[in-house]
């Protein structure tokens, strides 16, 4: 998904990408109550990317949205309190059951309701947040928290498992929940993430400056554009507006 993902965002047509990215969506709601696949309780059933398409879609999606300066939808700003209390209820109060049909029913609601909630979240933050929020957002740890954020996302599960598997070498308890689990797997993931950062992710993301969001001028172009060439305020297929999303800066 991640080595195909990029090639999509970067040839669809952008007038096509919200669609996309809405069967994006629908494809991971599908695989989820798809009874064959997801029945038993397997890492697989987590870890497959139909298993977290629809949460990388939605940022795609509201990345659209913003983009034409389109509002989050009413039924959405309406519903997410509901939402994300009944995930919290589910999740704090109702143990997973040992029926092999309502552990399932249990997964699923637990997978599929904290979506919009989360989506509303990261669409606010998006925009910005002021008063006391705002600025502990913006204390440099979790600034750099948030910049090696996918490499804590992609790295956890493994880390997790294999500090399981090295209790032996390990002083702190890491075999169940609680604070020494939490504790090392938390570290691993982070230094992880950080050389993850600095070897892979900032050298991928300093060859954006070959990709432009916004259209070059006219004599910057040339006649050597090639495919890529941008209509001036389009898209590379010259038919609709170019994405107005801040540059990444590489360097940091």
């Amino acid at each position: 998904f991640y080595l195909a993902w990029p090639l999509v965002v970067l040839l669809a047509p952008r007038r096509r990408f919200e669609q996309i990215c809405i069967g994006v969506i629908a494809l991971s709601l599908a695989y989820r109550f798809y009874w064959p696949l997801t029945a038993n309780t397997t890492l697989a059933r987590d870890l497959l990317p139909p298993a977290s398409m629809d949460a990388l879609a939605t940022g795609a999606l509201l990345a659209c949205w913003r983009s034409r300066g389109a509002a989050l939808p009413h039924w959405m700003r309406l519903s997410w309190p509901a939402f994300a209390a009944a995930f919290l209820v589910i999740e704090w109060f109702v143990p997973a059951p040992a029926d092999p049909m309502l552990e399932w029913t249990h997964w699923l609601v637990r997978q599929v309701l904290p979506l919009v909630p989360l989506m509303v979240i990261v669409a606010a933050c998006s925009r910005g947040l002021g008063g006391t929020l705002g600025k502990l957002a913006e204390l440099p740890p979790l600034l750099g928290l948030g910049r090696i954020s996918y490499g804590v996302y992609l790295y956890h599960p493994i880390l997790l498992s294999l500090a399981v598997k090295a209790q032996p070498w390990i002083p702190l308890n890491v075999s169940e929940q609680g604070p020494g689990r939490f504790l090392v797997a938390s570290a691993a993931t982070i230094v992880a993430a950080s050389i993850s950062w600095v070897v892979f992710e900032r050298p991928l993301n300093s060859l954006k400056r070959h990709f432009p969001y916004v259209a070059r001028t006219r004599s910057a172009q040339g006649s050597h554009g090639g495919w890529l060439a941008t209509a001036a305020g389009g898209s590379p297929d010259g038919r609709t507006p170019a994405l107005e999303l801040q540059r990444t800066d590489a360097r940091r």
